[in-house]
């Protein structure tokens, strides 16, 4: 009998499945880790982490526990048996509040790859790590607190900085170059999952084939 493989998403309100047209969820059979799990077949089990307002290593005082590497090292420890870590997040750290250059967004995600690489229980058998940049946010978002010139010009960088720190790794980048929604310019939007989920099928199935 074939081993079900498991695939863990862990992201932000991108992966969570936020709606910004009713500031409600998208539909579970709409969201991306849905698609892909459908996609996929019933050899895997995709399991999906997302949350809302979530960075990559950065407090934020005004929301608890959206600090990245916290709630991987708790995901982690929820799911030991994985085959493959699919990390997208970035979006929230471009706040201007936080008032991060891109490289320390990128240095971010150095941070919650070095976590996995190194989580105890995959010791024996380290799970596969594939990063993906945020979505390409647009130029008019009604949020104020996307609301700055350097916000864009870090965005418009983490694709190369994320594949740089990839091959520092030695792990998987994968550039879905996804634009988010024009509703809120964030956030993607139902066409934007149905691509995300199968353009990353495609990938976990080159994958599989090349594994043999």
């Amino acid at each position: 009998m074939k081993q079900t493989k498991k695939i863990l998403c862990f992201g932000d309100s991108n992966t969570w499945g936020y709606d910004p047209s009713d500031e409600g969820r998208f539909f579970g059979e709409n969201r991306w880790p849905s698609i892909l799990a459908t996609l996929l077949g019933a050899c895997y089990q995709v399991e999906d982490d997302g949350l809302n307002g979530r960075t990559t290593n950065v407090d934020d005082s005004d929301f608890h526990g959206r600090n990245g590497l916290g709630g991987l090292k708790s995901s982690l420890e929820r799911h030991k048996d994985l085959d493959l870590l699919i990390i997208m997040l970035g979006t929230n750290d471009l706040k201007r509040k936080f008032h991060r250059a891109a490289t320390d967004i990128a240095e971010g995600i150095s941070n919650l790859i070095e976590l996995a690489k190194n989580f105890g229980a995959f010791a024996s058998k380290p799970p596969g790590i594939l990063i993906l940049p945020p979505p390409v946010i647009g130029s008019k978002i009604p949020y104020s607190s996307f609301q700055d010139p350097t916000v864009q010009r870090s965005a418009e960088v983490l694709p190369n900085l994320y594949r740089s720190v990839a091959k520092r790794h030695e792990i998987s980048f994968l550039d879905v170059n996804i634009a988010a929604g024009k509703t809120d310019g964030i956030h993607l939007d139902k066409d934007g999952h149905q691509y995300l989920g199968e353009t990353i099928y495609e990938y976990v199935s080159r994958l599989e084939h090349m594994n043999g």
